[in-house]
């Protein structure tokens, strides 16, 4: 992997981009294969799939550089406000189950990260460079942010603490896994 920060205009930066944003997209289908399967939000399995998605929407932005404080991506009080919940709010209103409403959320959220990753239009092979829509990207990348945590917070039932036992206890396994040459 390339060494941080990344460029957003950079190929090679944005191969590495896109393949998070496929990663995620590969968890949040398993969490929803295993609610089809009959787990619920507090599974270990599903549990493990959302934590997954959640350590893979990181990396990018701690690879672009992004800082909690950064005007392009920052909630500073969103989490709480009705600005914050209210697209998602509306994903619940016109489902007939909570659990139609989590599939919902999550395909939103797949949405705009592939809305996101259609603004990354520099590949290995082409000659010519396309300077990358970055607000456009950073929109859509942080709409999936938002739904994503809409969706444990409000569906998933999930309190700040468990998010961020979420984030790092898979964190510890991570770092093993890396230590250990897993």
């Amino acid at each position: 992997m390339p060494p941080a920060p990344w460029m957003l205009d950079s190929a090679e930066h944005q191969i590495w981009i896109k393949d998070f944003f496929w990663r995620v997209t590969e968890e949040l289908t398993e969490a929803i294969e295993y609610l089809e399967k009959g787990s619920d939000y507090k599974d270990p399995l599903f549990i493990e799939e959302m934590s997954d998605a959640l350590h893979f929407l990181v990396e990018p932005l701690v690879m672009l550089g992004v800082e909690p404080n950064d005007a392009v991506f920052n909630f500073a009080g969103d989490a709480d406000s009705v600005s914050f919940m209210e697209a998602p709010i509306a994903i619940k209103f016109v489902t007939k189950s909570e659990r139609e409403a989590f599939h919902i959320a999550l395909m939103r959220v797949i949405f705009h990260l592939g809305v996101s990753a259609n603004c990354l239009k520099n590949k290995k092979w082409k000659k010519t460079h396309t300077r990358t829509d970055t607000m456009k990207f950073y929109f859509h990348y942080r709409e999936a942010w938002r739904i994503f945590i809409y969706t444990l917070r409000m569906l998933c039932k999930y309190s700040h603490q468990d998010i961020y036992e979420l984030y790092h206890k898979k964190a510890i396994v991570n770092k093993f896994r890396q230590d250990t040459n897993y």
